[in-house]
């Protein structure tokens, strides 16, 4: 006969006291990413519940770590992440940095307006893409905090943004007026 076990699980909950916007999991699902208007933390669900590993809010620029839209872990790394903020700004944190002033790897500007949706790369994890209330979609090299590429496909606020899984070189676009938009591109 083959024995069963039921899985493990822990029920918790967390007062970050404020609104939050978005959430991502490392992908070793150890830590979580929360986000808001006025929150910005790492936490990590234990066994006892959760338990806050990192206040990003109160590192570096507050007008770069206030409202965000949205939070991106990297694929291959349980310390890189990647945030969207109102401002127009996507940050990419490295949490393995000592201290709260270096954990800002890097800043990238670029849109006018805010950031609503990042996604890194299906295949080339140096590569992410943000989708802006600007109407543009970024293709950012985070080695060098540059665009790669630009697109403005003459609509509206880009709402969501992700890479395709199946085809490496194509992302697609949701926009406020209802438009979905598929494009090819070269990194």
């Amino acid at each position: 006969m083959m024995e069963q076990r039921a899985a493990a699980s822990v029920r918790a909950s967390m007062d970050f006291s404020g609104p939050l916007n978005t959430l991502s999991t490392s992908p070793n699902n150890r830590l979580i990413a929360v986000g808001g208007r006025d929150v910005l933390k790492v936490v990590a669900l234990e066994a006892s519940g959760f338990s806050e590993k990192r206040n990003l809010r109160v590192v570096g620029k507050p007008s770069l770590n206030f409202s965000t839209n949205d939070i991106r872990w990297h694929p291959q790394s349980d310390y890189l992440l990647a945030t969207a903020a109102t401002n127009g700004a996507v940050v990419i944190w490295n949490l393995e940095r000592d201290g709260y002033k270096h954990v800002q790897e890097r800043v990238l500007n670029g849109h006018r307006r805010a950031v609503n949706r990042i996604c890194w790369h299906t295949n080339d994890w140096n590569v992410l893409i943000s989708g802006s209330q600007d109407g543009t979609v970024k293709l950012w090299d985070k080695r060098g905090g540059k665009v790669v590429s630009t697109y403005q496909p003459k609509s509206e606020s880009v709402r969501d943004v992700r890479a395709s899984p199946f085809h490496p070189n194509k992302f697609a676009a949701a926009f406020e007026n209802g438009v979905g938009y598929a494009q090819e591109f070269s990194t």
